[in-house]
């Protein structure tokens, strides 16, 4: 079900965690329509309708009150990731939602690259802004020929699939 959610939006930002603030609201917006009418979320597989991806979660509306809740708190917290705070502030937003060791690498390794920028002379310490100015991140991130866009699909295969 989670998938099916994620499919129906996937591929219209350039950054992680743009596209998981995306993904949150989507979700988001799906479940709330269905909680303000006092119903179940009711997803169903678009390749079989008799597959109610759906049929076992949530089971009452305390349960996807829940999850709307959770929702609201990821929302909350990668808006900040998304709109920019200190690195400290990022840190402990990222290891609240991820966990200590994914949020402590992903730290590392932007202080590497970042360090590395500096140490080339791309990048440097703006004491008025007290930012780190990065340039050659963005670009080399959006650049990168390890980055590649995830393909556009249906849920309904190939031709040769629907025959």
């Amino acid at each position: 079900m989670l998938a099916k959610l994620v499919a129906d939006v996937a591929n219209h930002t350039d950054r992680l965690s743009e596209e998981l603030l995306l993904q949150a609201k989507h979700m988001l917006s799906v479940f709330r329509q269905y909680h303000n009418q006092d119903q179940l979320v009711h997803i169903v597989n678009p390749t079989c309708e008799q597959d109610v991806l759906t049929d076992r979660w949530p089971e009452s509306l305390t349960d996807q009150a829940l999850f709307i809740s959770d929702l609201k708190y990821l929302l909350s917290e990668v808006k900040q990731l998304v709109e920019g705070r200190d690195l400290e502030v990022m840190q402990k937003i990222m290891v609240n939602l991820f966990g200590e060791v994914p949020a402590l690498e992903a730290v590392k390794a932007f202080n590497d690259r970042g360090g590395k920028e500096i140490s080339e002379g791309r990048s440097r310490y703006d004491p008025e802004m007290g930012k780190l100015v990065i340039p050659a991140l963005v670009t080399s991130v959006k650049e990168s020929s390890e980055t590649w866009a995830t393909p556009r699909h249906t849920f309904y295969g190939t031709e040769r699939w629907r025959r």
